[in-house]
């Protein structure tokens, strides 16, 4: 566009007044075709010409929205003539036309300059200066000033007119200045002639910007690896220019795509971490548009590996014939967000296997994600037929966090019995980086065992010959999968390598109880009885959370356990887990005519003996039960409720007032709810009539004699009463029923086993037996209200019994022992499905889904059912008998055969499920030890499973020492849920109270692990002593001394172990305890860290544990 180029003459003005006049005169003047200038002299300096020239060609063009000081016309004006002095511009108002709007321009600026540069022009001055920011649409545009802009005599000044256009200016609007000189300028002041010639400006036409739809987006990602910035954009002829930090990218080098929309950076490393990335757009009409900036992360590999310290199931058998046996977990631990991340190789190896050609038909690598459950629902490769070094491939994204993968085996039912599986992970490929585990070869193995199979048995060893008998009833496990049998022996008895027992008469039996580890090592045992001619016996035996063991049965004159005496009839004894009797409780009868038939606890270490008495009265505590047969010899049913230092809390009894009523099997569940049941026996059959009440509760008579069932709440109140149902299918006349085993579970359900002769009916479901006038076993469950859910029997052609039940604490099923065939030849007895061979008396135990009754597996002892038989399930859901055998020698259980060694022998057997075993919670350590004034609880397990949460609790120790104590809850730890891997916990009692009157200031410390079920068990307890807060050790680091004080005086063994758990150093030590410390030289030790363990003598209990470091300096 060219300048207008115009001369203005004005003529003199005489005088300041005269001029004065004249622009007062002319205020409001503002409005000429092109332009208006106003030029003032001052006092009588006046020049009279000024020239307008061009000075700059603004010709035609495109421009970009969003431009700035874009020219639009310019001009020069030089002052001359008349008399020396300077001119002043103060007002300029010029005309624009075209299509535009308003909106598609910012502002107009008027710059100033001496030179013909507008680069380095400034803005005009004044106020409000040389900018126009209300800009209208085509016409007048103003500018105003208040001030007044020099023009020095004789001098030349430039000017141009520039627009700032919105980025939103619309496509092809178009604006230019016209401008002629006859009407663009009026006579102003003094200045009389305007020189020059008009000519127009170009027209300029307004270009749109391209529009960006989609900005760059930060990237985050890893050392070394790939990432990439796209920006998305809409218009025509596009194109592209990324920028690094401001300055231009090129092609080359770890750069791609430069000059696309998608820049794309390979093996980026973690200096360019902030770096800022932006893209310049370019249309067709070479108009560019900046995105907004992108910052790149980048963080070294954020990679951290550690394998299985356990492996899955360490101590438990894998059982021939099944899949997916967990061998071994990988958690893969990843800190940072680098995403994807890929596992793509594992190398493993069979290393530890017995046999892995034989016994491992497949290989599996699963993910289970953050999920330290185990689950067959992702499977990231498989390997056929690995023996020793083997790979598994496939691809897993891993995200931050745990990553946990799963090894496990197939097993074919061909493997050999016995054998061991085992494995190793030696590699695992990450990102396409090959790193080695923390930990290459677990710790344990899996040892190969058949389905349903007998593990190992023991007997009891005696002399030989028909005075002596060795009689197990029933047995029982306790946390830690020890397990317990009770019962009765006459003469002499060994068990392992046990001191021998003998009993105190040769006619008379006493109680016996023996505890046996999981593996059939016999750890102890005790007797308990009297000198007299009646019998003795251990009738039921049971544990609680903290491993202490419960006997109730029958002494005939009473007698002692150990150092503790009691009375004839029913008695209930006390071991801790050690053998040691603690108290033993009676109910007075002043004869023997009173027995506890069962035992059970709860989770708050109370007691509930059920059982029957035939005196005309019976006390027990403070309560006193009148028989309601009077003197008539006839019994009634009672149940005891004790709390943990056997004070009774209740009492209740169960009568039928026509005959004799047991109670032969008590059951808690998980709110302590207690289940009875037994049976009553008529003396007279009258179907309808009055057959045996509970409280308010009865029941009428259905046969001659009938089951009962009842349930208490906690506080002994009765809830419902059930029986045998009368009427079609439910028998009468000469037929019975007994309850013998009863189990709740801790929702509340109950089930019973027993037998029947002929017919019964539970609920609706009516049981028939093989033959009339035979006797089969029966088993119902009951739901919390009392209605049945299903009933079942099984047997043969003879008598058969279910005598216990119990509940395997992984899936639920149900355990059931009793016997078969009462010296029959070998037969088979049928269980629904299920089908045992036996004879000769055999004991049978066969698993039972809970679900709906259906059994699953079961297996037969021909000979092992003499008397009463005891089911009892570990942690692990294996089973255990306890029972006795007679007139078979040897008795074979499994690949164990034991000789007869007494008229009776007791043995206990050890039995594997039927279906594969999920993991429990099994337990490592447990210990409380000061930190900062607190007991610090630590624990870990080696493996979980169905694991919800952990109680502590907490107990002071009362006036009847260690054996008083009365548990508090103080906090609860979540549960890692399930896991194959250790875990650490840890929990501060921050309210540790100091003791008061408490001798040595003893707290004892027990957990209460539940699982999801509801299902719990305790922990072994442990103690704390608040005074083992005074032991120090110093200095820390250390050269070859370390010193240790206490603020009192103890005897302790003092341990150094390494980081890999080594002992490295072992001495019993006194520490004063009078302020003084206890010097102890070391052995010459390697730098670095240590942990050192001071512990009561015999290494029970840790008083203190705390790292030291082994300072690097010469010895």
């Amino acid at each position: 566009m060219k300048n207008k180029i115009f001369t203005l003459a004005l003529r003199s003005i005489s005088s300041p007044l005269d001029n004065r006049r004249l622009r007062a005169k002319l205020t409001g003047v503002g409005l000429l075709l092109l332009c208006q200038f106003c030029f003032w002299q001052q006092a009588f300096a006046q020049p009279n010409t000024a020239t307008i020239a061009t000075t700059t060609i603004v010709a035609a063009a495109d421009i970009c929205a969003g431009s700035t000081k874009v020219p639009i016309h310019a001009f020069s004006i030089t002052t001359s003539g008349g008399t020396p002095g300077n001119a002043f511009f103060r007002g300029f108002n010029y005309t624009t036309t075209g299509t535009y709007l308003a909106i598609d321009i910012n502002n107009f600026k008027l710059w100033v300059n001496t030179v013909n540069n507008l680069s380095t022009a400034t803005l005009c001055p004044g106020v409000p200066g040389g900018t126009n920011t209300s800009p209208a649409g085509p016409g007048t545009q103003y500018f105003s000033y208040t001030n007044l802009a020099l023009i020095a005599y004789n001098t030349t000044r430039y000017f141009w007119i520039t627009m700032d256009v919105a980025a939103s200016a619309i496509e092809g609007s178009t604006i230019a200045v016209n401008a002629s000189v006859a009407t663009d300028m009026s006579v102003l002041l003094n200045i009389t002639t305007f020189l020059g010639t008009a000519s127009a400006s170009g027209t300029q036409t307004l270009k749109a910007q391209p529009a960006i739809t989609a900005q760059p987006v930060a990237q985050a990602t890893c050392d070394a690896y790939t990432t990439a910035f796209s920006v998305t954009a809409a218009g025509s002829g596009l194109t592209y220019q990324w920028k690094e930090n401001g300055v231009s990218i090129t092609d080359g080098g770890i750069y791609n795509g430069a000059t696309t929309a998608t820049l794309t950076l390979t093996g980026v490393t973690t200096g360019m971490t902030g770096y800022l990335y932006t893209c310049v757009i370019t249309n067709a009409a070479a108009c560019p548009v900046t995105s907004s900036s992108a910052a790149l992360t980048v963080t070294a590999i954020p990679f951290a590996y550690s394998g299985s310290s356990v492996t899955q199931n360490n101590t438990s058998n894998v059982l021939r014939g099944t899949n997916y046996n967990e061998i071994i977990a990988i958690p893969i631990v990843m800190s940072g967000n680098c995403t994807p991340f890929n596992a793509t190789s594992f190398s493993l190896n069979t290393t530890g296997s017995t046999a892995p050609a034989t016994d491992i038909t497949t290989a599996s690598l699963w993910y289970t994600g953050a999920s330290p459950l185990f689950a067959t629902t992702s499977l990231f490769g498989t390997l056929a037929s690995p023996s020793g070094a083997f790979t598994i491939t496939g691809t897993q994204s891993l995200a931050p966090g745990i990553n946990y993968f799963w090894l496990t085996y197939d097993v074919p039912a061909t493997a050999t019995v016995t054998d061991v599986l085992d494995g190793e992970c030696t590699s695992v490929i990450v990102g396409g980086t090959a790193y080695a585990p923390t930990v290459t070869a677990p710790a344990g193995s899996r040892s190969i065992v058949a389905v349903n199979n007998w593990l190992w048995a023991k007997g009891a060893v005696g002399p030989g010959g028909a005075t002596t008998l060795h009689d197990f009833f029933d047995c029982a496990t306790d946390p830690l999968n020890n397990v317990y049998v009770t019962g009765e022996f006459m003469g002499v008895i060994t068990f392992g390598s046990l001191p021998t027992l003998t009993s105190a008469g040769v006619t008379n039996t006493d109680v016996v109880v023996t505890k046996y580890d999981a593996s059939g090592n016999a750890l102890w045992a005790r007797k308990g009885g009297s000198n007299g001619n009646r019998a003795d016996r251990g009738w039921h035996v049971a544990t609680d959370a903290a491993g202490n063991v419960f006997v109730t049965g029958i002494t005939g004159f009473g007698g002692t356990f150990g150092s503790l005496t009691f009375q004839a009839g029913m008695f209930l004894v006390k071991y801790n887990t050690n053998g040691t009797e603690q108290w033993v409780k009676t109910g007075t009868t002043g004869d023997d005519r009173s027995q506890g038939l069962s035992v059970a606890t709860d989770a708050s270490g109370n007691i509930y003996v059920a059982g029957n008495f035939w005196s005309p009265t019976f006390t027990i505590g403070t309560y006193t039960l009148t028989n309601s047969m009077g003197a008539a010899n006839q019994s009634d049913a009672f149940v005891v409720k004790y709390d943990a230092l056997g004070t009774v809390l209740w009492v209740r009894k169960g009568a039928s007032g026509n005959g004799s009523t047991s109670a032969y099997s008590v059951s808690v569940d998980g709110s302590g709810n207690v289940f009875v049941g037994g049976y009553t026996i008529h003396n007279t059959f009258v179907s309808g009539a009055f057959g045996v009440a509970f409280g308010a509760y009865s029941l009428a008579q259905v046969q001659t004699d009938d089951f009962f069932l009842v349930k208490y709440d906690a506080n002994g109140n009765e809830q419902w009463l059930k029986g045998p149902t009368a009427g079609a299918g439910g028998g009468g006349g000469g037929n019975r029923n007994h309850i013998y085993g009863v189990k709740a579970d801790a929702a509340g359900n109950v089930y019973i086993t027993g037998e029947f002769v002929s017919n019964l009916k539970i609920g609706t479901t009516a049981l028939t037996t093989a033959g009339f006038g035979n006797v089969d076993m029966f088993l119902a469950k009951y739901d919390a209200s009392g209605a049945v859910q299903w009933a079942v029997k099984g047997g043969g052609t003879s008598t058969d019994r279910g005598y216990d039940i119990d509940i395997n604490p992984l899936n639920g099923h149900l355990f059931v022992v009793g016997d078969a065939g009462v010296w029959t030849s070998t037969s088979n007895f049928t269980f629904g499905a299920v089908t045992v061979t036996g004879g000769n008396e055999s004991l049978f135990i066969v698993e039972y889904l809970a679900t709906n009754g259906t059994a699953v597996c079961g297996s037969a002892l021909p000979g092992g059912a003499e008397d009463k038989s005891g089911v009892a399930a570990d942690s692990w859901g294996y089973a255990y008998v306890g029972g006795d055998f007679e007139a078979i020698d040897p008795f074979v259980v499994g690949s164990t055969s034991i000789a007869s060694s007494a008229g009776e022998t007791g043995y206990v057997a050890k039995w594997s499920t039927c279906v594969a075993i999920p993991l429990p919670v099994e337990m490592m350590s447990f210990t409380a030890v000061c930190s900062d004034g607190k007991a610090k609880l630590a624990w870990s397990t080696a493996s979980e499973s169905n694991n919800d949460y952990f109680t502590v609790e907490r107990s002071k120790e009362a006036a009847g020492g260690s054996s008083s104590l009365q548990w508090e809850q103080i906090g609860t730890v979540k549960g890692i849920g399930n896991s194959s891997t250790t875990t650490e916990y840890t929990f501060v009692d921050e309210q540790l109270l100091s003791p008061v009157g408490e001798g040595q200031g003893v707290r004892y410390y027990r957990l209460k692990q539940t699982d999801y079920n509801g299902s719990s068990n305790y922990s072994n307890i442990v103690s704390f002593n608040k005074n083992n807060c005074s032991m120090s050790v110093y200095p820390n680091p250390f050269d070859k001394t370390i010193y240790v004080s206490s603020g009192t005086a103890v005897n302790a063994l003092f341990r150094i172990v390494n980081v890999l758990g080594q002992e490295v150093c072992a001495r019993n030590i006194i520490i004063p305890g009078d302020g003084t410390s206890l010097a102890i030289d070391l052995p010459s030790l390697a730098s670095g860290m240590y942990i050192v363990r001071i512990s009561d003598t015999d290494n029970s209990t840790l008083l203190m544990s705390t790292k030291v470091v082994r300072a690097g300096v010469g010895d």
